[in-house]
């Protein structure tokens, strides 16, 4: 197992509209902090290479940095925090500035260009609040991405974020595309745009962060794969395969955008070794049996081995259970491949 993801907590000072496990003040405070360094130990000597914590608000744990420390210096793990940083005050701050800046990368929640956009869906003056923190970040040293979810309210605002990106001291952007679960699903309202609008979008959004000299990731991703091993196919993701998520309760999920999908529970890691899990669940043998080879949607697609068949989380959303749906972000990964193949 080479990724780890702790969902360290489901409670969070802020209430996301489009939060896909509904967080919020007052919800759960997750794990014991023992708990997670036992699970994060056993994984660790089983060839742990990457750690990502989230939540939840991550830092509105008082023991987290406890956590990021063991995790960095004890085990030597590349970490990554993803948080909206509207908490950076007093003792947190204090903390953040003694954490190993070669070792741990922060993730910065921001969905708008502007507090109009971004705070009624993040919360009012979630916006000054988070470009503050993305900024105190990068000027103590450390790597920084942004990342936004994409709406239609958003939409005509993406190309305007990588600049916003760069002036905050961010190394790169990135677009995440809205899960069809939590309180997005709930509601409803205006998270999910149309498909050829959003393709257009991230071809703008590409532009700009070119023009500007920012990684655009979802870019990157893409070119990593249509330039990389030859002969290297890629299907689907690497949940079930080297990547696990423990949520806030300790039950196993193969991936943190899912947890908590009573279908897709693996395991729990208060009871259960997380190689155990990924030896025994039945879950994890169902989601590598699965593969692109014997997706309909895709089978007359020749970019469907550069493209991994698409998320098989969105299909699943979307579909109701199925993993070998259709996604439906799916024009977004080929329309990408076609930029890195053709420029």
């Amino acid at each position: 197992m080479q990724e780890l993801w702790l969902q360290v907590n489901n409670a969070c000072n802020l209430s996301c509209a489009h939060c896909l496990v509904s967080s919020g003040p007052g919800k759960e405070t997750g794990l014991p902090l023992d708990q997670l360094l036992h699970t994060l130990d056993h994984a660790a000597e089983r060839g742990l290479e990457r750690l990502y914590i989230t939540g939840g608000e991550p830092f509105v744990r008082r023991d987290l940095f406890a956590l990021l420390r063991h995790a960095t210096e004890e085990r030597g793990l590349e970490t990554i925090v993803l948080t909206n940083a509207t908490v950076f005050q007093g003792r947190v701050r204090q903390e953040i500035e003694q954490l190993d800046r070669s070792r741990v990368r922060f993730q910065v929640s921001l969905d708008g260009a502007r507090p109009e956009t971004n705070d009624p869906v993040r919360g009012p003056g979630t916006f000054a609040k988070a470009l503050a923190g993305a900024r105190l970040l990068a000027d103590l040293g450390y790597e920084v991405a942004l990342t936004t979810v994409t709406t239609r309210r958003n939409l005509a605002e993406l190309p305007e974020l990588p600049r916003l990106a760069r002036e905050a001291g961010a190394k790169s952007h990135h677009l995440m595309w809205t899960h069809k679960r939590g309180r997005a699903a709930a509601s409803l309202n205006g998270f999910f745009p149309e498909m050829a609008e959003l393709v257009a979008a991230v071809h703008r959004t590409a532009d700009a962060a070119e023009a500007v000299g920012l990684a655009f990731d979802n870019l990157e991703a893409v070119k990593r794969r249509g330039n990389g091993v030859p002969g290297i196919k890629y299907d689907f993701g690497n949940g079930g395969w080297d990547s696990l998520c423990v949520n806030f309760d300790g039950k196993v999920y193969p991936t943190a955008a899912l947890a908590n999908e009573p279908r897709l529970l693996c395991g729990d890691a208060t009871r259960q070794d997380l190689a155990e899990i990924l030896e025994r669940s039945s879950v994890v043998r169902e989601l590598r049996a699965a593969t692109v080879a014997r997706k309909p949607a895709v089978a007359d697609d020749p970019f469907r081995f550069f493209t991994g068949g698409g998320d098989w989380e969105h299909a699943w959303c979307f579909s109701g259970g199925d993993p070998l749906a259709a996604d439906p972000y799916y024009p977004i990964q080929t329309a990408l491949v076609r930029r890195v193949m053709t420029t």
